[in-house]
């Protein structure tokens, strides 16, 4: 038996007028496209971040936190709507709903969370309403909590959804401290509005010119290629979240390889999820199609500008075709060259190149009746490292455990995700996928953890 507690909260009886807006935002192609993603699929192109915390949540300090990171960010007091020039951008009003939470009691030890997840995630954003939401599930027999924060992926990335909780739960660490509400709301200083999809351009005409041809040549190979298909579940959208955690003392066996082999954990991981991809398969030759999210965040000619405090996609993405003959790949081999592909990609500034080439695209459409509803094309997996975003291993009275990362992207058709970071000493892996076959994503699954804890014992 459960019990559901909703947060007072109420959308607007009218839509903001203009005199409330205080500011407009055009959207940014990136956003643009998954704004119009999730009008055309119902909801789609939500991300979703689940956290598993040692302790009893106090929904009231939560309340609170969560209503100073709305101060404090606008664009979670933002909506999106048509601009006076027919545009769609995002508005900052004066008056806004505030950020709906739900809270729900189990009177089980093991709380329900990667169903509770994707039934959050199910539920399409109100209009008036801020276009995130928290939910919380608490055991009645053990001081667990699981947060479960959905927010739309043109507002925000995943990593920007990591960072938010971290301020929350800061904000929360500081309420339950003994602050007062009124005296951390009046603390607290708005940050400004950051435009996603404009990365300064600084390259060399020549690297210009390489990353062109490069993102020219990767665009014609996807659409001439034919994917092998991955078996698919017979449901019209099925989608599946595990997550799985290694111990400290594994943890560092593996980043100790990693340094060993001289790879940065994403070549790790890469490398991991793309040949038990293919062993799944049992010899059969495949080929498929990687994405690779980019934090621009890091990127040398963002740094001055982005913090990680700051919410947005800022976000680029890495795509290639691999194929796979069906003979054994070399573990460390694949994740040197995965790693060495990703360095040129940023040092040439490809993720901005890529990021003008939307924008040029997205303007030059209307002239050649490329429809704009067209989906974005779809990808076999999707796979990204997390770097160490300064999540604490307690906040208050409450402990960090394990997280999840994942996210409701329907137009993707058939596809899986492999996520990692480390948080509290261990490396936490997200393994998603999206109307894959049950036997299928669990065979890869077992495989892909098998592989990790053969790399953590020097077996690879």
């Amino acid at each position: 038996m459960n019990s559901t507690t909703l947060s007072p909260h109420a959308s607007p009886e009218r839509s903001p007028s203009l005199a409330d807006t205080v500011e407009r935002h055009p959207l940014g192609p990136s956003e643009d496209i998954l704004w119009r993603a999730s009008r055309r699929f119902r909801g789609d192109g939500s991300g979703l971040v689940t956290l598993r915390i040692h302790g009893r949540i106090q929904p009231e300090l939560l309340r609170g936190a969560l209503a100073v990171a709305q101060k404090r960010h606008p664009r979670l007091r933002a909506r999106i709507a048509p601009g006076p020039d027919g545009k769609m951008c995002f508005e900052v009003h004066q008056s806004f709903a505030p950020i709906p939470l739900q809270v729900k009691s189990f009177d089980t030890e093991e709380l329900p969370w990667s169903d509770e997840a994707h039934q959050v995630l199910e539920e399409e954003f109100s209009d008036g309403e801020p276009m995130c939401r928290l939910a919380v599930l608490q055991s009645e027999l053990r001081p667990v909590s699981e947060l479960i924060l959905v927010m739309h992926h043109s507002l925000t990335d995943g990593i920007a959804a990591l960072c938010l909780l971290h301020q929350i739960l800061s904000h929360y660490e500081t309420l339950w401290g003994g602050t007062r509400l009124e005296d951390l709301l009046a603390a607290t200083e708005p940050l400004p509005f950051l435009a996603s999809d404009n990365p300064p351009l600084t390259a060399s005409w020549k690297d210009r010119w390489a990353m062109f041809r490069r993102l020219a040549k990767s665009y014609a190979r996807r659409r001439r290629a034919n994917w092998t298909p991955i078996p698919s579940d017979s449901s019209a959208y099925t989608p599946y979240l595990t997550r799985t955690q290694l111990s400290v003392e594994d943890t560092h066996k593996l980043l100790r390889r990693c340094r060993q082999q001289r790879v940065p954990g994403y070549g790790m991981l890469f490398a991991a999820a793309l040949t038990s991809l293919a062993e799944t398969f049992h010899g059969q030759p495949v080929q498929f199609a990687c994405r690779s999210p980019i934090n621009m965040r890091e990127l040398p000619n963002c740094k001055r500008v982005i913090s990680y405090e700051h919410l947005g996609c800022f976000a680029g993405g890495l795509d290639r075709v691999y194929h796979f003959s069906g003979r054994p790949v070399e573990f460390w081999s694949l994740a040197r060259e995965a790693s060495e592909d990703m360095r040129e990609f940023i040092l040439r500034q490809g993720p901005a190149m890529m990021m003008k080439l939307i924008w040029v695209a997205d303007a030059l459409a209307p002239l050649f009746r490329v429809s704009a509803e067209r989906p974005p094309m779809r990808d076999t997996i999707q796979v990204n490292y997390i770097p160490d975003l300064g999540i604490k291993d307690r906040y208050g009275d409450l402990s960090m455990e394990a997280f999840a990362i994942s996210g409701r992207w329907r137009y993707l058709g058939v596809s899986l995700l492999a996520f990692a970071s480390v948080l509290s000493g261990r490396m936490n892996f997200s393994l998603g996928s999206v109307n894959v076959a049950r036997q299928f994503r669990e065979e890869y699954h077992q495989r892909f953890m098998e592989k990790i804890h053969r790399v953590v014992q020097g077996e690879i």
